[in-house]
Protein backbone atom coordinates (compact mmCIF):
# COMPACT_ATOMS: atom_id res chain seq x y z
CA UNK A 1 0.00 0.00 0.00
CA UNK A 2 1.45 3.39 -1.00
CA UNK A 3 1.49 6.32 1.30
CA UNK A 4 -0.39 9.71 -0.73
CA UNK A 5 0.28 13.44 0.91
CA UNK A 6 -3.27 15.21 -0.18
CA UNK A 7 -3.46 18.58 1.14
CA UNK A 8 -6.57 20.69 1.01
CA UNK A 9 -6.86 24.15 1.11
CA UNK A 10 -9.99 26.77 1.97
CA UNK A 11 -10.65 29.80 2.44
CA UNK A 12 -13.62 30.94 4.85
CA UNK A 13 -15.02 34.36 5.77
CA UNK A 14 -16.62 35.76 8.90
CA UNK A 15 -18.57 39.17 8.99
CA UNK A 16 -19.54 41.38 11.91
CA UNK A 17 -22.35 44.27 12.01
CA UNK A 18 -20.76 46.63 14.48
CA UNK A 19 -21.78 50.15 15.18
CA UNK A 20 -19.58 52.54 15.59
CA UNK A 21 -18.87 56.14 15.31
CA UNK A 22 -15.79 55.45 12.91
CA UNK A 23 -14.35 53.00 10.65
CA UNK A 24 -11.22 52.26 13.24
CA UNK A 25 -13.38 52.07 15.93
CA UNK A 26 -15.78 49.37 13.93
CA UNK A 27 -12.25 47.28 12.86
CA UNK A 28 -11.77 47.54 17.15
CA UNK A 29 -14.69 46.25 17.39
CA UNK A 30 -15.22 43.96 15.34
CA UNK A 31 -11.71 42.45 16.22
CA UNK A 32 -13.30 41.96 19.97
CA UNK A 33 -16.13 40.21 18.54
CA UNK A 34 -14.28 37.73 16.43
CA UNK A 35 -11.77 37.17 19.83
CA UNK A 36 -15.14 36.74 21.77
CA UNK A 37 -17.20 34.37 19.47
CA UNK A 38 -17.17 30.39 20.14
CA UNK A 39 -17.78 29.37 16.81
CA UNK A 40 -14.17 30.48 15.69
CA UNK A 41 -11.18 28.41 16.06
CA UNK A 42 -8.08 29.85 18.10
CA UNK A 43 -6.07 29.03 15.10
CA UNK A 44 -8.68 30.74 12.75
CA UNK A 45 -8.20 33.75 14.78
CA UNK A 46 -5.27 34.15 14.60
CA UNK A 47 -4.28 34.37 10.80
CA UNK A 48 -7.81 36.59 10.49
CA UNK A 49 -7.38 39.98 8.31
CA UNK A 50 -10.11 42.41 7.66
CA UNK A 51 -10.94 42.39 4.06
CA UNK A 52 -12.47 45.54 2.16
CA UNK A 53 -15.82 46.57 3.37
CA UNK A 54 -18.19 45.86 0.31
CA UNK A 55 -21.49 46.56 -0.60
CA UNK A 56 -23.04 43.92 -3.26
CA UNK A 57 -20.11 43.81 -5.88
CA UNK A 58 -18.50 47.53 -5.12
CA UNK A 59 -16.22 48.13 -2.56
CA UNK A 60 -14.40 51.29 -0.88
CA UNK A 61 -12.03 51.38 -3.47
CA UNK A 62 -14.79 51.35 -6.11
CA UNK A 63 -16.46 54.96 -4.22
CA UNK A 64 -13.13 56.29 -4.11
CA UNK A 65 -12.48 55.75 -7.68
CA UNK A 66 -15.41 57.43 -9.03
CA UNK A 67 -14.79 60.37 -6.05
CA UNK A 68 -11.71 60.56 -5.57
CA UNK A 69 -12.01 63.68 -2.89
CA UNK A 70 -13.07 60.77 -0.66
CA UNK A 71 -11.48 59.73 2.77
CA UNK A 72 -11.65 56.10 3.14
CA UNK A 73 -14.09 56.50 6.12
CA UNK A 74 -16.15 58.53 3.84
CA UNK A 75 -16.64 56.12 1.22
CA UNK A 76 -17.08 53.74 3.73
CA UNK A 77 -20.26 55.92 4.84
CA UNK A 78 -21.49 55.95 1.11
CA UNK A 79 -21.51 51.96 1.31
CA UNK A 80 -23.07 52.06 4.33
CA UNK A 81 -25.64 53.96 3.52
CA UNK A 82 -26.28 52.82 0.25
CA UNK A 83 -26.76 49.22 1.80
CA UNK A 84 -29.76 50.92 4.37
CA UNK A 85 -31.13 52.96 1.80
CA UNK A 86 -31.05 51.17 -1.87
CA UNK A 87 -34.59 50.46 -4.21
CA UNK A 88 -34.94 47.05 -4.42
CA UNK A 89 -36.07 47.55 -7.87
CA UNK A 90 -32.93 49.00 -8.66
CA UNK A 91 -30.47 47.14 -6.65
CA UNK A 92 -27.23 48.78 -5.80
CA UNK A 93 -25.31 49.96 -9.19
CA UNK A 94 -22.88 53.10 -9.98
CA UNK A 95 -25.81 55.32 -10.30
CA UNK A 96 -26.84 54.49 -6.35
CA UNK A 97 -23.56 54.78 -5.34
CA UNK A 98 -23.06 58.34 -7.31
CA UNK A 99 -26.60 59.39 -5.97
CA UNK A 100 -25.48 58.71 -2.04
CA UNK A 101 -22.15 60.23 -2.55
CA UNK A 102 -23.31 63.61 -3.68
CA UNK A 103 -25.93 63.63 -0.83
CA UNK A 104 -23.67 62.57 1.68
CA UNK A 105 -20.40 64.63 0.24
CA UNK A 106 -21.73 67.38 -2.63
CA UNK A 107 -18.48 68.28 -4.59
CA UNK A 108 -17.02 71.48 -4.55
CA UNK A 109 -17.42 71.19 -0.73
CA UNK A 110 -14.94 72.24 1.38
CA UNK A 111 -14.92 69.49 4.50
CA UNK A 112 -13.96 69.68 7.35
CA UNK A 113 -10.83 67.96 8.88
CA UNK A 114 -11.34 64.98 11.27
Amino acid sequence: MKHHKITFASTTYRTYTVEAEDLETAEEMAQGVLQNDAEVSKEWRKNAQIENQTVGAFGVEDVMGMRSDLSKQQALQVIHLASKRFDASLGINWDTLGYWATELFPEGEVLPED
